[in-house]
């Protein structure tokens, strides 16, 4: 679980430099996020991560207290997202599950969170 909470770590420290660089110039976070490929992959990739650890059964809480994720953020408005979905007992249904839950969270970083 540590090295989950280090990956969850690093890509909210980029996530939150950059909605907080966007906030600051006066931009809104959404068009930031939508121009920004790299920022809407981050996102991805730390939605994959958390529904990976939803569907190992990682406890939601020892998540959330060991990689320091903060709330009323859309990192751990995603979280919460992704330990809301139903649990897979099968590797082939939670794989899917995982694609298809990454997938929803790019798309809706792509499209500017309209969703």
């Amino acid at each position: 679980m540590r090295k989950i909470a280090a990956i969850i770590a690093f890509a909210i420290s980029i996530m939150d430099a950059s909605q907080s660089g966007a906030e600051e110039s006066g931009q809104t976070v959404a068009s930031d996020r939508r121009d920004d490929s790299i920022s809407c992959e981050l996102y991805g990739e730390a939605a994959a991560t958390f529904m990976r650890s939803s569907q190992d059964g990682v406890p939601l809480s020892g998540l959330i207290r060991v990689s320091g994720i903060q709330r009323n953020t859309l990192t751990y408005k995603i979280l919460l997202m992704a330990y809301e979905q139903p649990r897979f007992s099968t590797e082939v249904y939670q794989r899917e599950a995982i694609a298809n839950f990454r997938n929803g969270v790019e798309l809706a970083c792509y499209t500017g969170w309209k969703n």
